[in-house]
């Protein structure tokens, strides 16, 4: 197991396999640049680890530095910072709306769609003020919050991958910055 690190400038590190402390590139860790600033990370099935930015979704293949391959996923979808989370598959606020990375059937390999297009104009209106992002497990839910008391929740149908998602909205008495 190694711990992964984002820095700026784009940079992701890992420590040492087992060592969660300790990283030199001699010893096991290993470095990769991804070009734009690291927005979120999200392990996947398939010993996949998504790095995302605002522009790009990338994907790291392997176990460790021997067999590491870093595979570009969403050439133009990523995600803003503090909107990526997993549930069925990686979701992530951008430019074109919410996003997906689901693996292919095909290919056993990942693609990207916006699946935000039955609330697209309040998505693009509301993300200039996104603050922060969780998931609700019980419910299958993606979670987006905005800095004027309001949230967007998104449904996604639990084993039915051709069912879109469904859309609510929320109203709270306070903004909400952040979530951990």
């Amino acid at each position: 197991n190694h711990l992964f690190l984002s820095y700026p400038g784009g940079r992701a590190i890992h420590s040492i396999p087992g060592v969660p402390l300790i990283f030199s590139g001699f010893l096991g860790s290993a470095e990769f640049g991804l070009g734009d600033e690291v927005t979120g990370m999200n392990s996947v099935a398939g010993n996949v680890l998504m790095l995302t930015s605002v522009r790009e979704t990338r994907g790291l293949y392997g176990n460790d530095v021997t067999d590491w391959v870093l595979k570009l996923i969403g050439e133009q979808t990523g995600g803003i910072r503090y909107s990526t989370q997993r549930i069925d598959t990686v979701y992530g606020l951008d430019d074109l709306g919410i996003t997906s990375a689901s693996r292919t059937f095909q290919f056993g390999d990942f693609i990207s769609a916006t699946v935000s297009q039955l609330v697209q104009p309040i998505v693009i209106a509301k993300r200039p003020r996104f603050t922060a992002s969780t998931i609700v497990r019980e419910s299958n839910q993606y979670r987006l919050y905005f800095d004027d008391n309001s949230a967007l929740v998104m449904y996604v149908p639990a084993g039915e991958r051709q069912k879109p998602p469904e859309f609510g909205f929320l109203s709270y008495p306070f903004p909400l910055s952040q979530i951990y």
